[in-house]
């Protein structure tokens, strides 16, 4: 898509993508509590917390895939992950802040509100349905991609080597250390 710095494409983050090794104990507790957890809230912390995690490694599109997933398990009038939204269509040119100040940051209490940031709804929905349609649609099995491809990059998970997309999202074809087969509810 235009305009959209393509080195953030899905492509490219299956095959380059190395997350730095001081977000693994951080990612790792994410993992389990979004991942594992027998509990709702647990798991919504854990989504929370890996969309944080992945923000703040510059990985614009598994935020947004664990922020659109993570959008589906709170109420529609939550204001939860909206800010993650943002800096991420902002990192990847699809919105701008409303009143940068000025030198270009964006007031805190813009990021995530209604009137915050210019965006560009239209490309940003036509630029997120393209980077889904290898998860038919779905942000649910997008988020669990991100994740897990996430964990195998840092050990957490052991599987195949330089994974496709399909591989990634077979449950069948990734155990974690110490545990059998753990992946329930994708």
């Amino acid at each position: 898509m235009a305009g959209v710095n393509p080195d953030l494409s899905l492509d490219i983050l299956l095959r380059h993508y190395q997350p730095h090794e001081g977000w693994r104990d951080w990612f790792s507790g994410a993992y389990a509590k979004a991942m594992d957890s027998p509990r709702p809230d647990v798991r919504l912390e854990g989504w929370k917390t890996a969309a944080t995690i992945f923000g703040d490694m510059h990985a614009p599109v598994f935020c947004l895939f664990v922020c659109h997933y993570g959008r589906s398990l709170v109420p529609a009038d939550s204001p939860a992950f909206l800010g993650h939204i943002d800096l991420c269509m902002w990192e990847l040119g699809l919105a701008s802040p409303a009143r940068p100040t000025e030198d270009g940051a964006v007031p805190l209490g813009d990021v995530g509100a209604p009137d915050g940031f210019n965006r560009d709804a239209t490309r940003a929905e036509a630029w997120l349905a393209e980077q889904l349609r290898p998860f038919g649609g779905r942000a649910d099995h997008a988020a669990a991609f991100a994740m897990r491809l996430t964990a195998a990059r840092f050990g957490l998970i052991h599987g195949p080597a330089d994974p496709s997309v399909a591989q990634v999202l077979d449950a069948s074809l990734w155990v974690s250390k110490g545990r059998k087969a753990w992946w329930r509810f994708w």
